[in-house]
């Protein structure tokens, strides 16, 4: 064997031994024997769980706000398009999106949202199930600054695990708070 042969045998031999250490940490072997690292093992430093997760394993976040009725203003009464409400998988489970009854639905600005200045969070009865695309958000969330409260109540239409909400024309809007819409 020459010098090549036996570097490439040892690189060989400690990717193998790499992979299985890896693969014993994200299943979680050796948890029984105790190789431990403080109060985690050495499996959860890897992959760490987070409460609530999706029925494939992946986490689900959980986020509510307690709305005052008094501070939303309701815009159902001006009609418009229907629109997709995005991220849904991040905040219910496939469990959830199942059952979930489609009630008091609100949309409130998310200014601080690291990701987009604009975002719009759509809440159905006081839980963020998903964001307006950010799109939406960008024309949404300026008129929604200006109207006011809480958040504004739109009306919702699921579609299996697909949400919808009904939003009314940026025109349509625009005249309504121009004209003076309820402030809360």
């Amino acid at each position: 064997m020459s010098g090549a042969d036996v570097i490439l045998t040892v690189l060989l031999l400690f990717a193998l031994i790499g992979g299985i250490v890896l693969i014993r940490c994200l299943c979680g072997i050796g948890k029984e024997a105790g190789h431990e690292r403080g109060d985690e093992t050495v499996a959860d430093h890897y992959r760490r769980p987070v409460p609530g997760e999706d029925d494939e394993g992946g986490p689900v976040r959980r986020k509510q706000y307690a709305f005052d009725a008094e501070k939303v203003i309701d815009v159902r009464s001006l009609g418009g398009s229907e629109w997709r409400v995005v991220g849904m998988q991040f905040y219910l489970t496939d469990t959830e999106r199942d059952r979930l009854t489609y009630g008091w639905t609100v949309l409130r600005r998310a200014p601080q949202n690291p990701h987009d200045k604009n975002a719009v969070e759509v809440y159905v009865e006081c839980r963020l199930v998903g964001y307006l695309s950010a799109a939406k958000a960008k024309i949404y969330s300026p008129l929604l600054a200006k109207i006011g409260g809480q958040g504004v109540e739109v009306e919702p239409r699921p579609a299996g695990r697909k949400m919808y909400v009904t939003l009314p024309t940026q025109t349509a809007l625009k005249k309504w708070i121009t004209a003076g819409a309820p402030q809360s």
